[in-house]
């Protein structure tokens, strides 16, 4: 993939925080998804991180994940998006149903 220049779309959904097989979260899990994702973008993938809850906790989790990784894009819930992309073009509407 690499020789011709392709690539793989990841796309990891989630609805709420990381967790370990045990369900223990904190920071521990933090870096072992962090590190994972890390070792994954050196790959030829673009990964993809799109939150499906309105769920504040599992949002501090993305952002966390965003500001340790520049090759990862978050994408939020519906909602946000929406917003993000209606107010800075009021001409573009999304419709979820």
């Amino acid at each position: 993939m690499i020789a011709s220049n392709k690539v793989v779309t990841v796309v990891l959904c989630t609805q709420g925080r990381q967790t370990d097989e045990h369900g223990n979260e904190g920071s521990a899990v933090m870096k072992d998804c962090v590190d994972s994702l890390k070792a994954l973008s050196k790959l030829p993938v673009k990964i993809v991180v799109r939150l499906c809850a309105h769920d504040e906790k599992a949002e501090e989790f993305v952002s966390k994940i965003d500001g340790k990784l520049d090759s990862v894009v978050i994408l939020g819930d519906f909602w946000e998006e929406a917003v993000s992309l209606h107010v800075p073009n009021t001409l573009c509407s999304i419709i979820v149903s």
